[in-house]
């Protein structure tokens, strides 16, 4: 992203960023407008706004992907429909969940309706998704493949009732790698465990900004 806009060629079709293409010191303000609106109603807790905080990289940042799939497209819902629009080159995702989606795009179609990859310290976590009971033989040896290749540090695989609307609707059975693994926001932060499906949606270097801040403010009431 430049200090203007995201300049992505499928923004105006693909659902992922809603404020892509629009001017980003424009998009902080709006963000700003918006805190500022919320607890307005709560006067009494008279709270210090400092301006918005521009996120730093603004691009390659992105540590989750939940993707959906259809054919030979893996990415996400068109704008306004169930089409899948395939998001390959995306401009927000970490160079490691392009590396693990572009993998696994070149081996679709498979049975599948879509696919969750979570980046930690150690590697990449991916979910395979399905509703298709009898694909599993077929997604367990691609699970199996995507660790032996290198791609994935661990796979799993998500089997959802049929006609659940959610794409992540079930418990991730871990086929090949571990159960979990290491991730610390920046080198030498702390670490905690992610898992299979995992939400995490936070830009790390802001979130390690707030949890310094926060580990700050603790200090000082403290007076350590």
């Amino acid at each position: 992203m430049t200090e203007a806009s995201l300049d992505c060629p499928k923004q105006s079709r693909c659902s992922g960023c809603a404020l892509g293409n629009a001017d980003y010191a424009r998009g902080l303000d709006g963000k700003a407008e918006g805190l500022s609106a919320a607890i307005a109603p709560y006067a009494e807790l008279h709270p210090q706004l400092l301006p918005a905080r521009a996120a730093s990289p603004t691009l390659a940042y992105r540590l989750r992907a939940k993707l959906v799939c259809q054919g030979r497209a893996l990415g996400l819902f068109e704008r306004g429909s169930h089409r899948v629009l395939d998001v390959s080159g995306c401009r927000v995702l970490s160079a490691a969940l392009t590396a693990a989606s572009e993998a696994l795009r070149q081996r679709l179609p498979l049975p599948i309706h879509g696919a969750d990859l979570r980046e930690t310290s150690e590697g990449v976590l991916i979910t395979l998704l399905s509703e298709e009971p009898r694909a599993r033989p077929e997604l367990e040896r691609v699970a199996r493949a995507l660790v032996s290749d290198g791609v994935a540090l661990s796979a799993a695989v998500a089997l959802r009732r049929p006609g659940d609307v959610r794409l992540l609707a079930s418990e991730p059975e871990v086929v090949a790698g571990p159960s979990a693994a290491r991730h610390a926001l920046s080198e030498g932060a702390p670490y905690a465990y992610a898992a299979h499906g995992g939400f995490v949606q936070a830009h790390a270097a802001q979130a390690s900004y707030v949890y310094a801040e926060i580990a700050h403010g603790i200090g000082e009431r403290l007076g350590s």
